[in-house]
């Protein structure tokens, strides 16, 4: 009887109830075996609490972790967008640098070049002469540039510059060719013995006559070169003047060069400045080796020396 009792006191019974009309069921569960079952579930919530507690607190880090990441990202892609940027302004900044370099170039060889048509010229550098001579008028206004390396000067602005002194360049070709046809140059070396205006008569010192022109007197032979650009009109023998050359420059002008003992060029001729055109000698009405020059304008006598200064 007491195995029974015990044995009976260990065990449960589970009676299921159906609907009516329907069979019931008994299940006999051991208490031994509600025990472990209790104890297996005790430990599985706390095992689960535990695992539950380290994934919260993991999580807790991995989003703390999620969210520096997410920041770090996207300082970085800021960064890299800030690079790009850069990169992109480097780049046009060196397009720009480099195109500004080729027209600072192109401006200092055509403010070299400006200057060294202005070194050539004879009458740029007075340009009330300028005027008096010729039909034209030239200005020089070469400016240096200068900018600052922080702020960009407007591509438009140099181009304008640059197209200025083009301008100024072309004006002063303009001005260079036309002053080949103006007597700039004495026609030899020697010493000048007679100027222009009035003098004593060389053959009666008691009279006095209107010189034309500037006698100057070297040795017999001496080289005569033509002061200008022009076409020869006359190389002939003529009374007075004896062996003499006529060249006429255009614009009115006409240099005579007289008392040669050979003549170089024959009517028609053209010739440049510097052009031997004859040989100093004594013919015509003369009273030694010497050549008398002579600018007429317009037809009227101009003082050479004027002119050539």
């Amino acid at each position: 009887m007491f195995w029974n009792k015990k044995d009976k006191a260990s065990r449960y019974s589970i009676i299921i109830i159906p609907e009516r009309g329907c069979k019931t069921t008994t299940l006999n569960l051991s208490r031994l075996l509600l025990n472990i079952t209790g104890i297996i579930l005790v430990i599985a919530i706390s095992t689960a609490s535990v695992y539950l507690y380290l994934f919260a607190d993991r999580y807790k880090y991995l989003s703390q972790d999620s969210n520096t990441l997410k920041a770090t990202k996207s300082y970085i892609q800021k960064l890299e967008k800030d690079n790009k940027e850069k990169q992109e302004a480097i780049k046009s900044y060196k397009a720009y640098q480099d195109s500004i370099n080729g027209k600072m170039e192109k401006l200092d060889k055509l403010e070299k070049q400006i200057q060294d048509k202005l070194d050539k010229s004879h009458f740029l550098k007075d340009t009330a002469k300028l005027q008096d001579t010729a039909s034209f008028k030239t200005t020089y206004t070469v400016q240096k540039m200068s900018y600052l390396t922080d702020k960009q000067i407007p591509i438009e602005e140099i181009d304008s510059k640059i197209a200025s002194l083009q301008k100024i360049s072309t004006e002063l070709d303009e001005a260079l060719e036309k002053e080949k046809y103006i007597p700039t140059l004495f026609p030899c070396r020697g010493r000048i013995t007679s100027e222009f205006g009035w003098r004593p008569n060389p053959y009666n010192y008691n009279r006095q006559e209107n010189h034309k022109g500037l006698d100057i007197a070297n040795c017999y032979g001496t080289e005569i070169h033509c002061t200008a650009k022009g076409t020869v009109i006359d190389a002939q023998y003529r009374s007075g003047f004896g062996n003499v050359v006529f060249i006429d420059h255009g614009n009115g002008l006409v240099s005579i060069y007289g008392h040669a003992s050979k003549l170089c060029v024959s009517q028609g001729d053209q010739v440049e400045k510097g052009d031997v055109i004859a040989l100093m000698g004594s013919t015509g009405r003369s009273t030694g080796s010497h050549v008398h020059f002579e600018i007429r304008r317009n037809g009227e006598p101009v003082d050479p020396v004027k002119l050539i200064q």
